[in-house]
């Protein structure tokens, strides 16, 4: 071997890698993959917490911004009560039991093992309802669909009028009388109005069977069968329940769903109209015949009818029901969500038909105009409980009208100690007294939840029928309306809350920091502070904020009642102009409900065996019961709690009644008193009392999460009225 050779084999031998370097740059090279996943990692988590951002700030821009634009177009002067016979159609607030401290204050009384954070106090206020009329931007009308059947009949009687003959009739498709079939009178078509109803509620996932049906429209024979509403709960964040129990109360999803019911009482016929245009009374149902009813063309009998008459053989398609009759299934009694089953069918703003008496007409219903829906019984989803089911006589027709709400909270309920009545069968049966001094902070109030699941646009309807059979033949009865989720405007929400401003609600300032820190009466900490007047670096003063409605009295809220801050050194500083507290001047400690409550039908307090009833609303409500010449005062079995109204003052107008007034003309409580001056107009008097109540401005906030994510993002609008306050 040359010596050349050697050499040039000791420099190759030198030229390679020994292992100890090729595990350093593995290591290394491992070493820089780990850091480019890690970047990406990290530039994939920004964008998709960006994009996550970016479609939750979206939903709460279309959302408000759509929310604002509708409030702007209300149709009313924000003042109580309106006139009955001006048609300024209506705004409500309802204020319910939830607030944003809740979450915080039920975990807070648990023995909770994460210490001071909970994941559930990202929820707040759940359960608000917002409802009014307004009117559209000029060019731009509010679009809903409503069964072709209904225009039809209208087109049909106007072709009649005209002296045409029913040969000659041509549907908005082109088809003849004869052609036209069950098909073609089904068909959802888009309509349109400058006028409509607009209704924001939070509503959770419910509980449903294979259909789709909430699981509370099951017949009792069904062993999937639920005597009350049953969200989803099966997620467990919430350390308050028993250890290994399924859920925490609190629904899995809640969404905000958005109603917009066309105002178009043009669509309305007469009996006379009805026959006019089938030339005989064939086919007319005239138990209403000096009333107006929604018509429907029918496929079968080529006559114009009303609508809750057309039948398919699996039953009544538009009908709202039986009233006062608590079937055909007790758990959803018509009297309860009979309306929420044509309203599946039709955007169209409608109401029960109601005859001399105040009493409701059997399955009639007809489309509201601006003046009806003054009257807070023709508004989506309000209804009003049959007397039979409140234990009073034959003169009394119903209750006031009232919201068709669910069972309480659970979630609330598991930190209280009172029993609570089922909202099924006898609403308020088994139980005595109202939230009386000393009756605990929520007493027996039952109609207080989420609005019911029937109100909601699902897929599937049961419509009304004679008898049920089995559970079978009842799903047999379903028909499919493909609607379900139309209605939603924004998931995964965890708060909807609305508030009013309180010019002179109390503010504590906290000043042993560097910086003042402001705790206002929403604010968790806020009862603490208030109950110890001793607590040092806190001040008080009436400086104004924006509170829920009725904060005081709300089960959920800081003061979970208003019981607790009786006779207290501050407690004088809670009966504010929308605590929903008044004070008696001859009894310091007590409690009284503000008088223009019991003005407005909201509350029914009792010492009879009727439960107290308790929906605190900012409600333009009407003076149409002012006027109906019906005595709508409570009987005098059913006095109210001399502690909870004024002794001598604003006798609640609780019931409606089918007996007359004794005083021609007005009502007997228009002076609140039982007496009547014919030279004062009941609106001056009630009007002054009540309008006074009224907030110059209201805060509606919105909150939205992204599930996957965790992200959360929350928007405010602030409207303020103008109009008389």
């Amino acid at each position: 071997m040359k010596p050349t050779d050697c050499c040039r084999n000791n420099r190759m031998k030198q030229c390679g890698f020994t292992i100890l370097e090729v595990l350093i740059a593995l290591t290394a090279s491992l070493l820089l993959m780990l850091g480019l996943t890690r970047a990406f990692k990290l530039i994939g988590d920004s964008i998709t917490s960006s994009q996550s951002e970016l479609s939750l700030a979206n939903t709460l821009r279309e959302v408000t911004f759509r929310m604002r634009d509708e409030v702007g177009g209300l149709t009313t002067s924000f003042a109580a009560p309106q006139s009955s016979t001006a048609d300024t159609g209506y705004f409500t607030y309802y204020e319910g039991p939830w607030t944003d401290a809740t979450t915080s204050i039920v975990n807070g009384r648990s023995n909770a093992s994460s210490g001071i954070y909970f994941p559930t106090s990202r929820y707040g206020d759940l359960d608000d309802y917002l409802a009014f009329t307004t009117r559209s931007r000029t060019g731009s009308p509010f679009v809903g669909v409503i069964p072709a059947g209904i225009i039809e009949a209208v087109r049909y009687a106007e072709h009649r009028r005209n002296g045409l003959a029913p040969a000659t009739f041509r549907t908005t498709s082109g088809k003849t009388l004869a052609a036209y079939n069950i098909e073609d009178s089904l068909e959802l078509v888009p309509f349109y109005s400058e006028l409509a109803e607009v209704v924001y509620f939070v509503d959770p996932t419910w509980q449903r069977d294979e259909l789709g049906i909430a699981s509370v429209a099951l017949p009792t024979d069904d062993p999937a069968y639920t005597a009350q509403p049953s969200f989803i709960d099966i997620v467990k964040e919430s350390e308050t329940d028993l250890p290994g129990s399924i859920g925490d109360n609190i629904p899995d999803r809640i969404s905000l769903r958005r109603r917009i019911l066309l105002i178009r009482n043009d669509l309305n016929l007469t009996f006379d109209e009805m026959t006019s245009a089938n030339g005989s009374q064939q086919g007319v149902n005239n138990a209403t015949a000096d009333d107006e009813q929604l018509p429907f063309l029918d496929p079968v009998s080529k006559y114009v009818i009303p609508a809750t008459s057309f039948s398919l053989p699996t039953g009544r398609l538009f009908s709202a029901g039986l009233w006062p009759a608590s079937g055909p299934n007790p758990s959803s009694p018509d009297w309860l969500t009979g309306m929420a089953r044509p309203l599946q069918w039709m955007d169209l703003s409608v109401s029960r038909v109601t005859v001399a008496g105040n009493t409701p007409v059997n399955h009639a219903i007809k489309a509201n105009s601006l003046m009806a829906l003054s009257n807070p019984e023709n508004r989506f989803g309000f209804v009003r409980i049959p007397a039979s089911l409140l234990g009073l006589g034959g003169t009394v027709v119903s209750s006031m009208p009232v919201l068709a709400l669910s069972q309480p909270h659970p979630f609330i309920t598991q930190a209280q100690s009172a029993t609570f009545a089922p909202p099924s069968g006898t609403p308020f049966g088994g139980g005595t007294g109202g939230q009386a001094v000393g009756a605990g902070p929520y007493s027996s109030f039952s109609m207080t939840g989420f609005l019911r699941p029937e109100f909601s646009l699902s897929d599937h309807v049961r419509p009304w029928t004679a008898t049920l059979g089995t559970a079978t033949a009842d799903r047999v009865r379903s028909l499919p309306t493909l609607r379900g989720g139309s209605d939603i405007v924004a998931e995964d929400v965890v708060a909807f809350d609305l508030q009013v401003f309180d010019p002179t609600a109390p503010v504590a300032t906290f000043t042993g920091g560097t910086t003042p820190i402001l705790i206002e009466p929403t604010s968790y900490g806020f009862r603490k502070v208030l109950e110890n007047p001793t607590l040092p670096n806190y001040t008080f003063a009436q400086r104004g904020a924006y509170v829920d409605y009725a904060y005081c009295r709300l089960a959920g809220g800081v003061f979970g009642g208003v019981n607790p801050l009786m006779g207290t050194p501050r407690f004088a500083m809670i009966a504010t102009k929308f605590s929903g507290i008044d004070r008696d001047p001859n009894n310091p400690t007590a409690a009284l409900y503000p008088e223009g409550w019991f003005v407005s039908g909201r509350i029914v307090a009792s010492n009879g065996p009727v439960n107290g009833f308790f929906q605190p609303m900012v409600d333009t409500w009407s003076d149409v019961y002012d006027r109906d010449f019906y005595q709508n005062v409570a009987p005098p079995p059913l006095g109210v709690f001399s502690v909870l109204g004024s002794p001598g003052h604003a006798r609640q107008p609780s019931y409606l009644s089918s007996s007359p007034a004794v005083i021609t003309g007005f009502n007997r409580f228009v002076n609140g008193d039982n007496s009547f001056e014919e030279s004062t107009s009941p609106t001056s008097i009630i009007g002054a009392r009540n309008s006074e109540s009224m907030p110059s401005a209201i805060k509606i906030t919105l909150r939205v999460q992204d599930r996957v994510n965790g992200e959360l993002r929350q928007l405010s609008i602030i409207k303020e009225f103008t109009g008389p306050l």
